[in-house]
Protein backbone atom coordinates (compact mmCIF):
# COMPACT_ATOMS: atom_id res chain seq x y z
CA UNK A 1 0.00 0.00 0.00
CA UNK A 2 1.75 3.12 -1.22
CA UNK A 3 -0.41 6.15 -1.92
CA UNK A 4 1.40 7.85 -4.83
CA UNK A 5 -0.77 10.92 -5.10
CA UNK A 6 -1.21 12.07 -1.49
CA UNK A 7 -0.56 15.70 -2.37
CA UNK A 8 -3.17 15.54 -5.15
CA UNK A 9 -5.87 14.00 -2.92
CA UNK A 10 -5.11 16.43 -0.10
CA UNK A 11 -5.22 19.53 -2.32
CA UNK A 12 -8.51 21.28 -1.53
CA UNK A 13 -7.73 24.09 -3.99
CA UNK A 14 -7.19 21.71 -6.95
CA UNK A 15 -3.76 23.12 -7.83
CA UNK A 16 -1.78 19.85 -7.75
CA UNK A 17 -2.27 17.33 -10.52
CA UNK A 18 -1.52 13.62 -10.15
CA UNK A 19 1.77 12.53 -11.62
CA UNK A 20 4.92 10.46 -11.25
CA UNK A 21 6.77 13.46 -9.82
CA UNK A 22 4.81 13.23 -6.57
CA UNK A 23 6.60 11.30 -3.84
CA UNK A 24 4.89 8.08 -2.76
CA UNK A 25 4.17 7.64 0.92
CA UNK A 26 5.05 4.03 1.84
CA UNK A 27 2.79 2.47 4.45
CA UNK A 28 4.06 -0.71 6.01
CA UNK A 29 1.44 -3.41 6.14
CA UNK A 30 2.67 -5.98 8.63
CA UNK A 31 1.52 -9.55 8.29
CA UNK A 32 2.16 -12.79 10.11
CA UNK A 33 3.45 -15.77 8.20
CA UNK A 34 0.85 -18.43 7.52
CA UNK A 35 1.03 -21.27 10.01
CA UNK A 36 1.98 -19.12 12.99
CA UNK A 37 0.46 -20.31 16.25
CA UNK A 38 -1.37 -17.99 18.61
CA UNK A 39 -2.71 -18.58 22.08
CA UNK A 40 -5.70 -16.51 23.12
CA UNK A 41 -6.65 -16.19 26.76
CA UNK A 42 -9.89 -14.90 28.21
CA UNK A 43 -10.73 -14.36 31.83
CA UNK A 44 -14.33 -14.67 32.92
CA UNK A 45 -15.99 -15.24 36.28
CA UNK A 46 -17.33 -18.75 36.84
CA UNK A 47 -21.01 -17.79 36.70
CA UNK A 48 -23.70 -19.88 35.05
CA UNK A 49 -22.26 -21.00 31.71
CA UNK A 50 -20.29 -17.83 31.08
CA UNK A 51 -17.07 -19.64 30.13
CA UNK A 52 -18.97 -21.48 27.35
CA UNK A 53 -20.40 -18.17 26.11
CA UNK A 54 -16.98 -16.52 26.14
CA UNK A 55 -15.50 -19.51 24.29
CA UNK A 56 -18.24 -19.32 21.62
CA UNK A 57 -17.83 -15.55 21.20
CA UNK A 58 -14.05 -15.80 20.90
CA UNK A 59 -14.33 -18.66 18.40
CA UNK A 60 -16.81 -16.67 16.27
CA UNK A 61 -14.65 -13.54 16.39
CA UNK A 62 -11.54 -15.43 15.27
CA UNK A 63 -13.02 -17.76 12.64
CA UNK A 64 -15.87 -15.69 11.18
CA UNK A 65 -15.40 -11.98 11.88
CA UNK A 66 -11.61 -11.78 11.84
CA UNK A 67 -9.22 -9.63 13.80
CA UNK A 68 -7.42 -6.48 12.64
CA UNK A 69 -7.42 -4.71 9.30
CA UNK A 70 -8.30 -6.12 5.87
CA UNK A 71 -10.65 -8.83 7.19
CA UNK A 72 -12.91 -8.25 4.17
CA UNK A 73 -10.21 -9.69 1.89
CA UNK A 74 -9.29 -12.61 4.15
CA UNK A 75 -6.69 -11.24 6.52
CA UNK A 76 -7.18 -11.83 10.24
CA UNK A 77 -9.29 -14.97 9.90
CA UNK A 78 -8.02 -17.79 12.11
CA UNK A 79 -8.29 -21.55 11.98
CA UNK A 80 -8.63 -23.24 15.32
CA UNK A 81 -6.22 -26.16 15.63
CA UNK A 82 -7.10 -27.11 19.15
CA UNK A 83 -10.44 -26.47 20.76
CA UNK A 84 -8.81 -26.85 24.13
CA UNK A 85 -10.09 -24.60 26.84
CA UNK A 86 -8.29 -24.45 30.12
CA UNK A 87 -10.32 -22.91 32.85
CA UNK A 88 -7.83 -21.34 35.14
CA UNK A 89 -8.82 -19.83 38.41
CA UNK A 90 -6.79 -17.91 40.86
CA UNK A 91 -6.93 -20.88 43.21
CA UNK A 92 -4.75 -20.67 46.28
CA UNK A 93 -4.06 -23.61 48.58
CA UNK A 94 -4.01 -23.10 52.32
CA UNK A 95 -2.28 -26.29 53.54
CA UNK A 96 -3.36 -26.04 57.20
CA UNK A 97 -6.31 -23.71 57.57
CA UNK A 98 -8.56 -23.55 60.62
CA UNK A 99 -12.24 -24.13 59.91
CA UNK A 100 -14.97 -22.75 62.15
CA UNK A 101 -18.72 -23.20 61.67
CA UNK A 102 -21.01 -20.52 63.08
CA UNK A 103 -24.50 -22.05 63.19
CA UNK A 104 -26.29 -18.78 64.01
CA UNK A 105 -25.57 -17.18 60.65
CA UNK A 106 -24.72 -20.43 58.86
CA UNK A 107 -21.17 -19.27 58.06
CA UNK A 108 -18.15 -21.44 57.40
CA UNK A 109 -14.90 -19.57 58.00
CA UNK A 110 -11.44 -20.74 56.98
CA UNK A 111 -8.50 -18.79 58.37
CA UNK A 112 -4.84 -18.98 57.39
CA UNK A 113 -1.99 -16.53 58.05
CA UNK A 114 -4.21 -13.52 58.85
CA UNK A 115 -6.50 -14.27 55.87
CA UNK A 116 -10.12 -15.38 56.09
CA UNK A 117 -12.39 -17.03 53.58
CA UNK A 118 -16.13 -17.21 54.14
CA UNK A 119 -18.97 -19.24 52.74
CA UNK A 120 -22.51 -18.87 53.95
CA UNK A 121 -25.57 -21.07 53.93
CA UNK A 122 -26.26 -24.72 53.32
CA UNK A 123 -23.87 -25.09 50.32
CA UNK A 124 -20.97 -24.30 52.66
CA UNK A 125 -21.73 -27.46 54.64
CA UNK A 126 -21.45 -29.54 51.48
CA UNK A 127 -17.82 -28.43 51.05
CA UNK A 128 -16.75 -30.10 54.28
CA UNK A 129 -15.53 -33.71 53.97
CA UNK A 130 -17.63 -36.24 55.86
CA UNK A 131 -14.72 -37.11 58.16
CA UNK A 132 -14.69 -33.52 59.53
CA UNK A 133 -18.43 -32.86 59.69
CA UNK A 134 -19.21 -34.38 63.11
CA UNK A 135 -16.48 -32.46 64.95
CA UNK A 136 -17.14 -29.20 63.10
CA UNK A 137 -20.95 -29.16 62.95
CA UNK A 138 -22.07 -31.30 65.89
CA UNK A 139 -19.38 -30.56 68.47
CA UNK A 140 -18.82 -27.04 67.10
CA UNK A 141 -15.05 -27.32 67.38
CA UNK A 142 -12.47 -25.82 65.04
CA UNK A 143 -10.77 -28.28 62.73
CA UNK A 144 -7.65 -28.11 60.61
CA UNK A 145 -7.94 -28.83 56.90
CA UNK A 146 -6.37 -28.21 53.52
CA UNK A 147 -8.49 -25.48 51.92
CA UNK A 148 -8.53 -24.24 48.32
CA UNK A 149 -9.68 -20.65 48.06
CA UNK A 150 -10.20 -18.11 45.30
CA UNK A 151 -9.45 -14.42 45.73
CA UNK A 152 -12.40 -12.29 44.73
CA UNK A 153 -11.44 -8.64 45.04
CA UNK A 154 -10.31 -8.18 48.62
CA UNK A 155 -12.11 -11.31 49.88
CA UNK A 156 -11.56 -15.04 49.64
CA UNK A 157 -14.12 -17.71 48.76
CA UNK A 158 -13.75 -21.36 49.81
CA UNK A 159 -13.63 -23.66 46.78
CA UNK A 160 -12.70 -27.03 48.23
CA UNK A 161 -11.84 -28.57 51.59
CA UNK A 162 -9.71 -31.67 52.12
CA UNK A 163 -8.52 -33.45 55.22
CA UNK A 164 -4.92 -32.88 56.23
Amino acid sequence: MNPHYGNYYGDDEAITSPGDSLTPNPIKFLTVQSGATFIFRAIAPKKDELSDKVKAALKKALTEDGVGAKTAIGYGIFEIESNQIIIQTDEIIWETANLIWTPGNQTLTASFENNKALNKGEPAKKLVPESLQKKLFDKKKAVSAKVSVEKLGNQFKILKIETV
